[in-house]
């Protein structure tokens, strides 16, 4: 094998960068779709006599859920746990849930 011919890839390790290329090109499209539905999420906070607390909420996540005795950090809090919870997903190859009320976006290319 000549000194130069170690500068040139196989065609195995072409298609393998090509892969991950794509793979990474998915997953950057995934986390700015991601990003336009954090903001379009549905989040209110409701107080809890039972509690005692505020509750944080997002309509398309309702189970997860922000407890605070500030109303204002309930509401940071759930809009933090959704972002955290929906990078996880992501990270999983799962599907985050299309916000209400909004037209998906296409996620083909």
């Amino acid at each position: 094998m000549a000194i130069q011919d170690q500068y040139y890839l196989t065609h195995q390790e072409i298609n393998s960068l090509r892969a991950d290329a794509k793979q990474a090109s998915k997953f950057c499209r995934a986390l700015l779709i991601r990003d336009h539905y954090l903001k379009t999420y549905h989040y209110f906070v409701e107080w809890s006599e039972k509690k005692h607390r505020f509750i944080g909420q997002c309509s398309e996540f309702p189970t997860v859920l922000y407890l605070d005795h500030d109303i204002k950090i309930a509401l940071s809090g759930i809009k933090k746990r959704i972002e955290d919870v929906t990078k996880d997903m992501i990270i999983n190859a799962k599907p985050i849930p299309i916000p209400l009320g909004n037209p998906p976006i296409n996620n083909q290319s």
